[in-house]
């Protein structure tokens, strides 16, 4: 008899400790496997530190717009910027909580120095118009390695992918050629290449797959150890596939007076030591959603106090200068106010402020 009233006891106790934890629906976000880690360390956090749970689904930027068009979904997360007209007409709104680098990776046995290109070979690889290592073109930009006579195998991704739209808008850029036959897609149908299904997969597969090349964000190619190619930047100078080299780049970026367009063009920025190829990651979420509050105070959370996580995983925190633009836009269309008590012990790193 004891037992029993100590057991309901304990039920009662947890039952009114949790119930609001258990009645309050999740916060549901989806897309980008670029910022996957990032996402996961952030949810993981934000649980211990202000006891509310986001969930997340990493399906690739595409596939998550279409969800979040559906309905399905409170916020999307995608490396590819939406246009200003899609916004306008579904009611969206985007801003920016994450950059990242995207490298060229590479797997050539017996080669120990590193790899080197610039824009317009990398295209003419991506469209196989150079077809073998040991082409005159990489050897010129390459004098000193002993390039094999080996087929070069492309490693795309499969699926819709804001990684694929970072590389093949950086493209566009570098060749009219590929401008004109792909453009800035986040699908590119290459019938001779092989395609995985997140940026991971993709940097494993080059990692085992002799004589291949692709293209991963920097925290996977780190993550994984594959080799990554070092590029002649715009200004003609070799920058290496290093954070101090995106942070360089950011340096000089400007602030856009609209705030939606922050951050959505960081190919070729100026500086002689600026790495050419940085991405955004950007969340999308409607002006009439159910969860805005829920969903910006995870992010107002995340941008103010885990700038040092961001960076530890590999990742670039947004700069402040920035992040005070995006709290105006929450202003305005959400007339958004952050809780009072919403910073944490983690400190927050501040880049080029």
């Amino acid at each position: 008899m004891h037992k029993i009233i100590k057991f309901n006891l304990v039920f009662l106790f947890l039952t009114l400790n949790f119930s609001h934890i258990i009645a309050v629906p999740l916060t549901r976000g989806v897309g980008s496997t670029a910022i996957e880690a990032l996402m996961n360390k952030w949810i993981h956090n934000y649980f211990l530190q202000q006891h509310k749970q986001i969930e997340y689904q990493a399906v690739g930027s595409g596939v998550g717009l279409k969800f979040l068009h559906d309905q399905k979904f409170d916020f999307a997360i995608s490396d590819m910027p939406c246009d200003n007209d899609i916004l306008r007409k579904r009611h969206w709104t985007q801003f920016p909580i994450a950059i990242s680098q995207l490298d060229i990776i590479y797997n050539l046995p017996g080669i120990t120095e590193p790899l080197v290109l610039n824009a317009e070979v990398t295209a003419d690889i991506f469209m196989n118009r150079i077809k073998k290592w040991n082409d005159p073109k990489i050897h010129a930009l390459n004098p000193n390695l002993k390039l094999p006579n080996k087929k070069i195998i492309i490693v795309y991704r499969a699926n819709e992918s804001g990684t694929t739209y970072t590389l093949s808008h950086f493209l566009s850029q570098a060749s009219a050629e590929w401008a004109q036959f792909y453009g800035s897609s986040l699908v590119i149908d290459k019938k001779t290449a092989l395609g995985t299904s997140t940026d991971q997969t993709l940097a494993k597969t080059v990692k085992t797959l002799p004589y291949s090349i692709g293209y991963t964000n920097d925290v996977y190619a780190v993550s994984e150890r594959v080799s990554r190619v070092e590029f002649i930047n715009e200004t003609g100078n070799l920058v290496l596939p290093e954070k101090l080299y995106a942070y360089a780049a950011l340096a000089n970026h400007r602030v856009y007076s609209n705030s939606e367009e922050l951050l959505n063009n960081l190919m070729n920025l100026p500086g002689i030591h600026s790495w050419p190829i940085i991405e955004t990651s950007f969340v999308i979420m409607p002006k009439n959603s159910k969860k805005i509050v829920a969903t910006l105070n995870f992010f107002y959370w995340a941008l103010t106090s885990q700038g040092a996580v961001t960076d530890k995983l590999g990742y670039i925190p947004i700069p402040q200068r920035f992040s005070e633009k995006i709290f105006t836009l929450w202003n305005k269309y959400y007339a958004y106010v952050p809780p009072k008590k919403v910073m944490t012990n983690s400190t927050r790193l501040n880049v080029s402020n």
